[in-house]
């Protein structure tokens, strides 16, 4: 009697396809965030953009706020990496006030709803921190320690504030932009050890 092999399903194709639908979903949700409200962004309007069912949507992220935090996990490590500069202040300017021209106005709207939606009140958070540590990574042996270091950690997160990004750009270019923030960064920098 011949026994007939059992052939083993191999189902690292629909694993990769699973896969890729989930990137398209967090991508077409990253371009929605650039463009329009947070309210605005539903599950057929990410659909639509990332080429699936509405229902997809649903089955890969369940609600709103799994999207929202998919996204983050998602999309943190490819921002920290495009943030990555030497500590220079003018370099460090140019560098953040790009990633303010993609992604500013976004987290703008994010920041003036984050107290009422718990899944922004979680991303705007944890940029906070990302944006603190981006200060640390990048001008970390120029900070002194102690209060002083302290002191000037938050003066540059201020310096390279989205918020003041804002403010800048509805008069500077983002030459003029970078330019000014770093002239502001300068200022924390400078004082070397003096209070």
């Amino acid at each position: 009697m011949v026994v007939a092999k059992k052939r083993r399903y191999d189902n690292s194709a629909r694993i990769a396809a699973a896969e890729q639908t989930r990137e398209n979903i967090l991508r077409a949700t990253l371009e929605l965030f650039r463009e329009i409200h947070y309210d605005d962004i539903t599950f057929p309007r990410v659909a639509e953009r990332a080429g699936v069912s509405p229902q997809t949507v649903t089955l890969h992220f369940r609600n709103k706020d799994g999207l929202v935090a998919a996204a983050r996990e998602w999309w943190g490590p490819q921002e920290q990496s495009l943030r990555a500069c030497s500590p220079d202040p003018l370099e460090a300017a140019r560098v953040i006030v790009a990633r303010y021209e993609e992604l500013g106005a976004a987290t703008i709207r994010a920041l003036a709803v984050a107290d009422r939606v718990p899944a922004l009140h979680d991303l705007t958070t944890v940029g906070r921190a990302s944006h603190r540590t981006w200060v640390e990574a990048t001008f970390g042996k120029q900070l002194g320690s102690g209060a002083v270091r302290e002191r000037r950690i938050m003066a540059l997160v201020a310096a390279y504030d989205v918020y003041t990004w804002h403010v800048l750009r509805r008069a500077l270019d983002p030459e003029a932009t970078a330019l000014a923030m770093a002239d502001l960064a300068r200022g924390v920098l400078d004082r070397g050890g003096k209070r």
